[in-house]
């Protein structure tokens, strides 16, 4: 349909920011209620201020400001 999973509505879900000293014990006392939490990436300075995505195959990708509408939530 040509959605992009990064702007449609995802209900149920949430990111947490957390120091790096405290990623172990947030991810065991989140798996304990959540088992599929997974720790999904790091924040870190660059000099460029940009969001992006590493896939598993090793693309980057740069992650825009959605442009438009929000797509509606359908319930």
């Amino acid at each position: 349909m040509g959605f992009d999973p990064l702007y449609v509505a995802n209900e149920g879900r949430f990111a947490v920011f957390v120091p790096e000293k405290d990623i172990e014990k947030t991810l065991s006392i989140l798996q304990a209620k959540i088992p599929e939490s997974s720790l999904i990436g790091f924040v870190k300075q660059t000099a460029t201020p940009l969001v992006t995505l590493q896939s598993t195959i090793g693309a980057k990708r740069i992650i825009d400001m959605l442009s438009g509408e929000q797509l509606p939530r359908i319930c």
